[in-house]
């Protein structure tokens, strides 16, 4: 398996229609503001292949930790180790990092995938969930998320180091969104009490 950075638009359009099938609406952001994003040099998007397919993608905030944005497997592809794999890529890519975020949807007794989702990156990612009251930042509406990490090295994470790696994240990758300082409030509230 192989990878490529995305910077462009038309390659990216290859991953941001397949977003627009795999992830709520909640949770994307446009597509003009991910080409913002893109052509900064902390936000990163690989596209990864096997002998020339399009097999799934990660970007993501890079800053003394990692904030992945989004993960995912093409349909064709899921199922099959590959997610796994990509993840570690990164952990190797990275290992001198503190550690990596994810923004994962809170277990639904109604929906399987969230079950399976949580599972994957507890047991098979060995993510701690941090005990951070998370929402994700959208112009929709408040919508609870449990925010996980990954340490890569020995060093702890603290109520602190999270809430300031937090707010470095929100400056960068929901920038766009008009309450994002009314939600970091409301998470450094819960963190802090």
């Amino acid at each position: 398996m192989n990878s490529v950075f995305i910077s462009n638009k038309k390659d990216f359009e290859i991953i941001y229609n397949d977003m627009l099938t795999q992830f709520p609406k909640c949770e994307l952001k446009t597509f003009d503001f991910f080409l913002k994003l893109l052509n900064s040099s902390n936000y990163k998007c690989e596209l990864f292949k096997i002998n020339n397919q399009n097999i799934g993608y990660i970007s993501y905030y890079l800053s003394d930790f990692i904030w992945v944005d989004y993960l995912a497997i093409f349909k064709n592809f899921q199922s099959k180790g590959f997610g796994t794999q990509i993840l570690n890529h990164l952990f190797n890519k990275y290992k001198k990092l503190n550690g990596v975020y994810f923004e994962v949807e809170p277990e639904n007794e109604k929906d399987l995938n969230t079950q399976k989702r949580l599972q994957f990156y507890k047991q098979k990612i060995k993510c701690v969930e941090t005990h951070t009251k998370y929402f994700l930042p959208n112009d929709f509406e408040l919508y609870e998320m449990k925010l996980l990490y990954k340490p890569l090295n020995s060093k702890s994470l603290d109520d602190e180091n999270i809430l300031n790696n937090i707010e470095e994240t929100f400056s960068v990758l929901y920038s766009y969104i008009t309450n994002v300082d009314e939600i970091f409030n409301k998470i450094k509230h819960h963190l802090l009490k």
